[in-house]
C-alpha cells in the first residue's frame, strides 16, 4: 500500500537531488549548449515536482491520491532518482573527465531521458482520461526500456580486452553508460592527492581548459 506522506517525502528528496545535479552541471566544463539545455529541462522538472508535491500533499483532487496514481509516482520516482544520481556522480569534480564522453552522456543519454521524465511528470498530474492513460503507458514503457542502461547492471560484470573495444566503438547511449561505469571504478581514496594540488585547483576553477600532467606512471586510466 502506498502512503501519501511517503510519496510526499520522496518527491521532496527528488527535488533536492535535482538541485544538487544542477549544481554539478553548472560548475562543470561541458558544452555550453548541452549544459544549458540540460539545466533548462531539469528546471522544468523541478517545477513539476513542486506541483506534484503540492497536489499529493493537499489532496484537493481525490484522483491524485488513489493507490493507482500513487503507484505511478512511486515507480516514476524510483527510476528518476537513479538518473539524477548518475548525472550528479558523473558531472561533479572527480567524475568522468573526458569531454567527449561527458558531452555524449548529456546529449545522447541524459537529456533525452530527462525530456521523458518531464513529460511523465506532466502526464501524471492530469485528470483521468483515455488520452492520459495512453500517453502514460507509452512514456512508462520508454522509461522502463532505459532501465537496462543503469550503471549498477554492469557493476560486477567481468570485462575482457575485447569488451573495451566493443564499448568504445561505436559510441552509443548504452555504451557510454558502460564506459562511465568503468571510469568510476577505482579503489577508495585513489588519486585524492590531486584535488589538493594548486595547479589542479587553478585549472578546475579557472578559464584554462588544458591540464598538463607529466611524470612516471601518469596515464589516462590512472587519472
Amino acid at each position: 500500500m502506498f502512503e501519501v506522506p511517503a510519496i510526499s517525502c520522496r518527491l521532496a528528496q527528488a527535488a533536492h537531488s535535482v538541485r544538487a545535479a544542477m549544481r554539478s552541471l553548472a560548475n562543470g566544463r561541458e558544452s555550453q549548449d548541452s549544459s544549458q539545455k540540460a539545466l533548462l529541462v531539469m528546471s522544468e522538472i523541478l517545477d513539476l515536482l513542486h506541483q506534484v508535491h503540492g497536489q499529493v500533499t493537499w489532496g484537493e483532487n481525490e484522483w491524485i491520491v488513489t493507490q493507482t496514481r500513487l503507484g505511478v509516482f512511486q515507480e516514476l520516482l524510483c527510476a528518476f532518482e537513479i538518473t539524477i544520481t548518475a548525472i550528479e556522480t558523473n558531472f561533479q569534480p572527480g567524475g568522468v573527465g573526458s569531454r567527449v564522453y561527458r558531452k555524449g552522456l548529456l546529449e545522447q543519454t541524459f537529456i533525452p531521458r530527462l525530456e521523458q521524465y518531464k513529460f511523465a511528470f506532466l502526464v501524471a498530474i492530469q485528470p483521468d482520461s483515455r488520452e492520459r492513460s495512453a500517453s502514460e503507458q507509452q512514456v512508462r514503457s520508454n522509461i522502463r526500456a532505459c532501465r537496462d542502461l543503469e550503471p549498477g547492471r554492469f557493476r560486477y560484470s567481468p570485462l575482457s580486452d575485447d569488451d573495451f573495444h566493443t564499448i568504445t566503438s561505436p559510441v552509443t547511449s548504452k555504451n557510454l553508460m558502460k564506459l562511465t561505469n568503468i571510469c568510476n571504478r577505482r579503489e577508495k581514496d585513489t588519486c585524492q592527492w590531486i584535488f589538493q594540488e594548486d595547479k589542479y585547483k587553478a585549472w578546475l576553477f579557472g578559464s584554462c581548459r588544458t591540464l598538463y600532467c607529466v611524470g612516471p606512471g601518469i596515464h589516462a586510466p590512472s587519472l
